[in-house]
C-alpha cells in the first residue's frame, strides 16, 4: 500500500460516502493528483485485496442506544473445569449485543470488555448477572463507566503518522 492508498483510506475512514471527485479535490491539497476515475480504481483495488472489507454506517451514540459505556477488567482464578467455563465465557461475550469489543490480554488481567447499554439500570442488571454467572472463575472484577473522548477503532495507523506525532513530543537533543 502506497501513500496514495493511505490517503484515500483515511478519507474513506472519516466518511465512507465521500465521492471520488471530492476525494480528488482533497488529495490535490496534499499534492496527489488523481482523476475521480483513477480514485475509483484505487478503491476497487483496495477492495479486491481485502484492505477494505466493507463500507458501513457509524451511528451517533445517542441514537444508537449507547447511553452508558462501561469498561470491564477481569482477572481469572483457575478451577478444575476452567477450560470449559472459559469457552462459555467467550460465548457469552461473543453473543452479547451490548459487548462492543472483548480483548483477551496477558499479564495482570485476562480480559478487557467494552460494553454499551441504553440505560444505567440495564447496565447494572447485566453486571449482576455476568458476575453471578462467572463468579467461579473470576478472581478480580472491575467495572468503570466511561466517557469516550476519542474513537478511532477503524483508523489507519501508518509508520509515518506515528513518527510525525512522536517527533512533536520528542526531545530533539536525545534524537540528535
Amino acid at each position: 500500500m502506497d501513500r496514495t492508498d493511505s490517503e484515500i483510506l483515511k478519507l474513506l475512514i472519516d466518511d465512507s460516502s465521500i465521492s471520488a471527485p471530492m476525494i480528488a479535490k482533497k488529495l490535490k491539497r496534499k499534492k496527489i493528483l488523481l482523476t475521480p476515475r483513477a480514485i475509483r480504481k484505487h478503491i476497487i483495488s483496495l477492495q479486491k485485496s481485502n484492505v477494505i472489507s466493507k463500507f458501513t454506517a457509524i451511528l451517533d451514540d445517542e441514537s444508537s442506544g449507547r447511553e452508558v459505556k462501561r469498561i470491564i477488567l477481569v482477572q481469572f482464578q483457575h478451577t478444575s473445569n476452567f477450560l470449559k467455563r472459559l469457552e462459555e465465557y467467550k460465548q457469552y461475550l461473543m453473543s452479547a449485543p451490548y459487548c462492543i469489543f472483548a480483548i483477551r490480554v496477558r499479564g495482570d488481567l485476562d480480559w478487557i470488555h467494552y460494553k454499551c447499554f441504553p440505560s444505567k439500570k440495564m447496565a447494572d442488571f447485566e453486571d449482576d448477572i455476568f458476575r453471578q454467572t462467572f463468579s467461579d472463575i473470576i478472581k478480580n472484577y472491575h467495572a468503570y463507566d466511561a466517557e469516550v473522548r476519542k474513537d478511532n477503532f477503524n483508523g489507519l495507523v501508518t509508520e509515518n503518522d506515528v513518527k510525525n506525532h512522536l517527533f512533536k513530543y520528542a526531545d530533539t537533543t536525545v534524537i540528535g
